[in-house]
């Protein structure tokens, strides 16, 4: 059983209420790492795949060959590209779905809590509100967060389309339908479980110079991708660089001697 989430969308919460309610085992990081592996960014996602490496990226046919069980619960970020619905549109899946800037005021409370902290090195430099909102826009990272919900919510394949706002205010009701959708008995669970961040967790925050700190290697990028832009115009050859790190930091290691 699939959950396809746009990002900061309580859809942990979800899959752990669901995983408890039914004693199904979840599988999302099994597949990120036996059958996600090494994909590539997909095209005009790679703002919002600078915070979720592992789920924007473009499929194959594997990946509707697992996430097809009814014995399982996986959920991903997976971008509505033209080929991703084409390989899980007969594939039955709840899209859970966001308003963007609720999802960057998320990220922004995430890193000042330390809970989530940010992964993106295009706001090494974004304290405030105000200033992580602009650089969204700046960055197209608003854009690509809008055209995930557009593109799921056209999508013409199996789906029950889910809003977080919605979830979360009458969790009995959503997790009834999730669950009638899914053929699953229905649970009666009144609300969901609380898993990693909240809003009410990130009240005592985090110091201004431990954040500093743990921005020290996205400052680095962030030069690196600034300076990039001012030699040739854009970011293309630091952003290349730097998918190319990651995928060889994920790429399978030889077994030993």
């Amino acid at each position: 059983m699939l959950i396809i989430a746009i990002p900061k969308s309580a859809s942990t919460a979800l899959v752990a209420t669901l995983s408890k309610a039914h004693a199904l085992p979840i599988r999302t990081r099994e597949i990120r790492d036996e059958v996600l592996l090494r994909r590539p960014i997909a095209d005009d996602y790679w703002h919002v795949a600078q915070f979720h490496r592992r789920d924007f990226v473009e499929l194959d046919d594997s990946v509707a060959r697992v996430t097809a069980s009814r014995e399982l619960l996986a959920k991903f970020h997976f971008p509505p590209t033209p080929r991703n619905q084409a390989v899980l549109r007969g594939t039955p899946k709840v899209i859970l779905l966001r308003d963007a800037q609720e999802i960057v005021s998320a990220y922004r409370r995430g890193e000042e809590s330390g809970a989530w902290p940010t992964k993106s090195y295009e706001f090494a430099y974004c304290f405030s509100e105000a200033g992580w909102q602009e650089r969204a826009r700046e960055t197209g990272l608003l854009r690509e967060l809008s055209n995930f919900a557009i593109g799921w919510r056209a999508h013409d394949g199996e789906k029950l389309v889910l809003d977080s706002a919605e979830l979360v205010a009458a969790p009995e009701q959503s997790l009834t339908r999730i669950e009638t959708y899914f053929g699953l008995r229905v649970s009666g669970v009144r609300e969901l479980q609380q898993e990693r961040f909240s809003r009410s967790q990130a009240a005592g925050g985090r110091s201004f110079a431990r954040m500093l700190w743990h921005r020290r290697g996205l400052v680095a990028k962030r030069l690196l991708a600034d300076a990039n832009r001012l030699i040739v115009g854009n970011s293309n050859w630091a952003n290349a660089y730097l998918e190319g790190r990651r995928r060889s930091r994920e790429a399978p290691q030889p077994p030993g001697d």
